[in-house]
């Protein structure tokens, strides 16, 4: 179940059957959804039976995260030249945002979801997430 605060226009979630869809619309009860990119496929949703997108290793390919060492060990998506998102495998994948300059990490385990990494992704750069689902 997803709290409808957490959406915003374009968040990515999973309808009850499963379906990937982008959120288009908000009102007090429902949440439409576009499933398979197309407008006239909108559907409506109460907003408790949506659900988040787990944020898995190919998800976040998906989103244009890359492994930059190549040994499986985290996933990193470079936000300019010192900072950056990063999710290390070994430690049951938990999202961190890194300063490289410094080495100032946060923990950010209220991360789960791909439309929860879309939000956090504008907060810090004023611009949207791209997801190539």
């Amino acid at each position: 179940m997803i709290d409808p605060k957490e959406l915003k226009l374009g968040n990515i979630v999973l309808n009850p059957r499963g379906d990937e869809g982008e959120v288009i619309s908000i009102d007090r009860e429902h949440t439409w959804i576009m499933v398979g990119g197309k407008w006239g496929d909108g559907e409506r949703w109460l907003h408790e039976s949506l659900e988040g997108l787990d944020l898995t290793p190919e998800i976040l390919e998906k989103c244009g995260f890359i492994d930059p060492a190549g040994n499986g060990w985290g996933l990193r998506l470079y936000l300019d030249e010192s900072r950056e998102i990063v999710q290390y495998l070994q430690d049951g994948g938990l999202i961190r945002y890194q300063t490289r300059s410094s080495g100032w990490t946060t923990q950010l385990p209220h991360i789960k979801y791909l439309h929860q990494l879309q939000n956090f992704f504008y907060c810090l750069t004023g611009q949207e997430l791209e997801v190539k689902l």
